[in-house]
C-alpha cells in the first residue's frame, strides 16, 4: 500500500534543486479526483518518474519542465492512471523516434558527447511500466520539446484518505491568479476549485490591477491575490504595494509565490502586508493549508496575538504538526517513553494511555486524528479496545444520520495504527479484521512511522489546543 501523492512529491521535492541550479519552470499537477492510496510497487513508480524528469531536465536548456498525473478509467476498486513528463528541450528527430527505449541508444553520438548518458534510463523505464502492466509512449519536435507518458492500472486501497472537512471560510472564496505562466494558472485554478474556490486569472500584473479594481466597487471583490514574484513589466513585490496601498483594496489577502526565493524576500513579503510566501511548485496539500491558516486568525497571530505570522513552507509544517492530536496506547513505560520521543523528533505531541480501557475512553473525551495502538495491553488489548472504538463511531454515524440526515461517510473512522511486538504471518490481517487501518512492528522504525503518518494525516481544522495529557 502506499500513497501516491506523497511518491509524486517526493519526485519533485528531488527534482526541485535541478531545474532550480539551470533555471527552468517547474510545474506538477496532480488531478484532484485521482486516487491516492494505491496498492503497487511504489520504488518502482518512482524510479521510472525519476528516470523519465531527470531526463527532461538533462536536454532542456530553457523553459519548462512539467509532471502530470490524470485519470484513464477507474472503477470502484481498480483505477488506470495516466502520467506525463513534458519538457522543452531539444527535441528528437522524427525519424529517431524508434531508438529512444532501446538500451545503450542515444538520439546521435553528438548528443552524447553534449549532454551525457546513454538512453539506459529510457530503456530500463520501459521495463518497469512493462512490468507494472504498463505502456509508454513518446511524441517529439525537434528544437520544440518532448512529452513522455505512461499509463498503469492499480488496484485502490479499500481505505480512504480522510480530508479536512470543507472549511466554511475558504468555500466560495473568490480568488484572482496572477502569473504569467499559463501552466502555473491552470495548475493553481484547478486546485482551488476542487477546493469550492472561485477564480480568475490574470497574466500580468497590470491587468491584476484592473480586475482588482473594478471587483472593490461592487458586490464581487477578490477575498485573496496569489501573486507569482517575478513578471515582466510589474513583478509580484510592486503589485503587492500597489494593492496594499490603495485605501480601499489594502484588506484584501496577498499570497506570493515563487520559483526560487532569496534571501530577505519573505522579509520583504511580509513588511509588504503578503500573508504567506510558498516556493514553487505548490502542492495541493500546501495551498489548502495555507488557506486554511489565512483565513482562521487563530493560527495566524503571533505569541503577543497581535502580530500577523507570514505562512511559509516552514511553518506550515510546523503548525499543521502542532495542530493534530494523537493518542499513544501503549502499556510499557519504556516503550511509551521510546513512541514519544519519536513522534517529539517528528514534531508531534501525543496523549498517553495505559491501557485499551484508557483509550476508549480517551477517545470518546477528545477527537484524536490518529491513535498508535499497542496489541499486547493489560485488561483489555488493542484488538478489542478497536472494536469498541469502531462499534462506538458506528452508533454515532447513525445517530447523526437520524436526527440530521447526513449521509454515514461524513463522520469518518480515526485512523487506528496496531503496534505489534512481531511479524507474524496473519497479523496485518487480524489488524484489519479488528478495524485497524494498518500495523508498525516494534521496535519501531522512524522512516517507517514517519510513511505511516504522512499516510493517514491531513492538517486538521483548527481548534482551541490543549496540552498533552497522560493517563497511568
Amino acid at each position: 500500500d502506499f500513497d501516491l501523492q506523497v511518491t509524486i512529491e517526493e519526485v519533485v521535492d528531488m527534482l526541485a534543486i535541478k531545474v532550480q541550479e539551470k533555471g527552468l519552470k517547474l510545474s506538477c499537477l496532480i488531478d484532484p479526483q485521482a486516487p491516492i492510496l494505491l496498492q503497487g510497487d511504489p520504488g518502482r513508480l518512482r524510479q521510472i518518474l525519476i528516470n523519465l524528469t531527470n531526463n527532461a531536465v538533462k536536454f532542456t536548456q530553457q523553459g519548462e519542465i512539467a509532471l502530470e498525473l490524470s485519470r484513464e478509467q477507474e472503477t470502484d476498486t481498480q483505477a488506470v492512471l495516466r502520467f506525463e513528463v513534458r519538457d522543452t528541450g531539444i527535441g528528437i528527430p522524427q525519424e529517431r523516434m524508434d531508438r529512444l527505449f532501446k538500451s545503450f541508444s542515444q538520439v546521435d553520438a553528438s548528443t552524447t558527447r553534449r549532454f551525457g548518458g546513454t538512453g539506459l534510463g529510457l530503456a530500463i523505464s520501459k521495463q518497469l511500466v512493462q512490468l507494472m502492466g504498463g505502456e509508454i509512449k513518446a511524441q517529439s519536435e525537434e528544437g520544440r520539446g518532448s512529452v513522455f507518458w505512461f499509463t498503469i492500472p492499480f488496484n485502490k486501497q479499500t481505505v480512504h484518505k480522510i480530508e479536512p472537512a470543507q472549511s466554511a471560510d475558504i468555500k466560495d472564496l473568490r480568488v484572482l491568479i496572477v502569473d504569467d505562466h499559463k501552466t502555473n494558472r491552470k495548475i493553481l485554478s484547478t486546485y482551488l476549485q476542487a477546493m469550492g474556490c472561485l477564480t480568475n486569472e490574470a497574466a500580468d500584473s497590470l491587468d491584476a490591477l484592473q480586475q482588482v479594481a473594478k471587483a472593490a466597487g461592487g458586490t464581487n471583490k477578490f477575498d485573496l491575490v496569489l501573486v507569482d514574484q517575478m513578471m515582466p513589466d510589474m513583478d509580484g513585490e510592486t503589485l503587492g504595494r500597489a494593492i496594499k496601498s490603495t485605501p480601499n483594496l489594502r484588506e484584501t489577502k496577498l499570497m506570493m509565490l515563487t520559483s526560487c526565493g532569496m534571501r530577505g524576500d519573505a522579509i520583504r513579503a511580509k513588511e509588504i502586508g503578503f500573508s504567506a510566501y510558498l516556493t514553487k511548485p505548490i502542492k495541493r496539500s500546501q495551498l489548502l493549508d495555507c488557506l486554511l491558516m489565512t483565513f482562521n486568525q487563530k493560527t495566524m497571530q503571533g505569541a503577543d496575538k497581535q502580530t500577523p505570522v507570514l505562512i511559509t513552507q516552514h511553518t506550515l509544517s510546523e503548525i499543521k504538526k502542532y495542530s493534530i492530536r494523537i493518542l499513544l496506547a501503549e502499556d510499557n513505560l519504556i516503550n511509551q517513553k521510546l513512541a514519544l520521543r519519536l513522534l517529539e523528533k517528528m514534531g508531534y505531541r501525543a496523549d498517553v494511555a495505559a491501557n485499551g480501557k484508557e483509550a476508549i475512553e480517551a477517545v470518546q473525551k477528545k477527537q484524536y486524528h490518529l491513535v498508535l495502538m499497542d496489541v499486547q495491553m493489560p485488561e483489555m488489548d488493542g484488538f478489542e479496545a478497536t472494536r469498541a472504538i469502531r462499534q462506538a463511531e458506528a452508533e454515532k454515524r447513525q445517530g447523526s444520520q437520524n436526527q440530521e440526515g447526513q449521509a454515514a461517510s461524513s463522520l469518518p473512522n480515526i485512523p487506528i495504527i496496531a503496534m505489534t511486538a512481531m511479524a507474524m504471518k496473519g497479523d496485518r490481517e487480524q489488524c484489519l479484521a479488528a478495524g485497524m487501518n494498518d500495523y508498525i512492528t516494534k521496535p519501531i522504525e522512524p522512516q517507517k512511522l514517519s510513511e505511516l503518518l504522512n499516510k493517514y494525516l491531513t492538517i486538521p481544522e483548527q481548534e482551541d489546543q490543549q496540552e498533552p495529557t497522560i493517563a497511568v
